[in-house]
């Protein structure tokens, strides 16, 4: 049955919603699988999917309850139609899911290519996961309202970065070439995407070694 519904949802992804190349139709398999699993219930509209497991079990218990034989490609076209239609649903979903992660990818490479092309202002920024986030510099200086961060701003729109500032965009106008972040929570969302866009310059330490620095 699994091989059966592999190849129904690469048809649904083909047919249905015209996504013919195949890398792309494994990256939203993938996805699939995925939120079969569990691996994606943090996605609000999971919650309201149909149990795929239950729509197939009752299809086929109503073809054992009236004891008629059937081929399995006719239980395919006329006991399974609903089986389909919740595959669907689950497709429709990570179709979804898949336009987010590549306009996020999008965006990941294009403030990738912004810090390597221009010149590191700082050798280290220490980030101070804190409510705002705290800057210093590797004097262990504050940073408040920098000119850099400010003029940074327009350029960004120049490369066609339209957003509100945050504390990602004032990193990447700081231009440093080491960011030291001391967190509880390096798995957090914000704290993936510092990872993401600074790779090999970002470090992660823990908020309790904080206490050892001599910040001004």
């Amino acid at each position: 049955m699994d091989r059966f519904e592999k190849e129904w949802i690469l048809d649904i992804i083909g047919s249905t919603f015209y996504f013919r190349d195949p890398n792309e139709q494994t990256a939203i398999l993938d996805i699939v699988y995925a939120i079969f699993d569990g691996e994606k219930a943090d996605l609000p509209q999971v919650v309201g999917l149909p149990d795929r497991r239950q729509i197939i079990q009752r299809a086929l218990a109503e073809v054992l309850d009236e004891n008629v034989h059937f081929s399995f490609q006719s239980i395919k076209r006329f006991r399974l139609a609903g089986y389909r239609e919740c595959l669907q649903k689950y497709v429709e979903l990570s179709i979804d899911e898949y336009k987010l992660e590549q306009e996020y990818q999008a965006f990941i490479d294009k403030l990738r290519r912004i810090i390597r092309a221009y010149k590191p202002l700082h050798q280290t920024i220490y980030v101070i996961d804190d409510v705002p986030f705290k800057l210093y510099d590797e004097r262990h200086r504050l940073i408040q309202n920098v000119q850099s961060v400010r003029s940074f701003y327009p350029l960004l729109k120049q490369w066609g970065i339209e957003s509100e500032p945050s504390i990602l965009l004032t990193l990447i106008g700081l231009a440093p070439q080491n960011v030291k972040i001391y967190t509880d929570r390096p798995e957090h969302g914000m704290m993936k995407t510092l990872r993401h866009v600074f790779e090999e310059r970002v470090h992660f330490i823990s908020k309790k070694q904080n206490a050892a620095n001599d910040w001004q």
